[in-house]
């Protein structure tokens, strides 16, 4: 009886299981990443990553290391170029959007980019770069922002929307920000 039951209960889970199995690429629910064109962006990069782009270490001299790299389903079999270069421009879209903070263009004796024209040789998906950032350079009273993008690149690689540009900020006073008045002092 216990044989019976145990092949029973055996056929009927396989039954399940077979019949519920499907491929995804035949569901429409679904998107078919092997179609994708590859794309360059910044690992941790853009507006999700404005928080640990800030410039909080105490120390005059400052680097921050940030990856370039290619997402695509296979690793490219051809080197990739890439062009990296501060939009100012930028600083100002993203005050319209966020108004707590008047955030200055950096000024160019306060940071270096390492490497402006990256290359991923082929075989390769990311490259590890970094600026270095004088803090003795800054007004520790006003508040700067260093947007630093992906311009170009070779291959017909398709740029990031969302991950293409690193916002590297410093907050001069501590204390600034946007605030709302919620109490009565007596």
């Amino acid at each position: 009886m216990k044989k019976k039951l145990y092949s029973i209960s055996i056929l009927l889970l396989s039954a399940a299981v077979l019949s519920l199995s499907s491929c995804l690429k035949d569901d429409s629910r679904f998107t078919d990443f092997s179609k994708g064109t590859p794309i360059v962006e910044f690992n941790l990069g853009g507006l999700a990553y404005f928080g640990p782009d800030a410039i909080t270490e105490s120390t005059d001299t400052v680097v921050k290391k940030f990856a370039v790299s290619v997402a695509s389903v296979t690793v490219p079999k051809t080197a990739t170029s890439i062009t990296l270069s501060v939009d100012n421009a930028l600083i100002t879209s993203y005050t319209a959007g966020h108004p707590g903070v008047a955030y200055l263009p950096m000024p160019a004796n306060a940071f270096k980019i390492v490497v402006t024209n990256v290359t991923i040789p082929g075989g390769q998906r990311a490259f590890v770069d970094s600026v270095i950032i004088y803090k003795n350079k800054l007004d520790p009273s006003l508040s700067y922002m260093l947007p630093i993008k992906i311009a170009s690149t070779s291959g017909g690689y398709t740029i990031s929307g969302n991950m293409s540009v690193h916002y590297y900020h410093y907050i001069g006073n501590d204390f600034a920000g946007a605030y709302t008045h919620f109490f009565d002092r007596w």
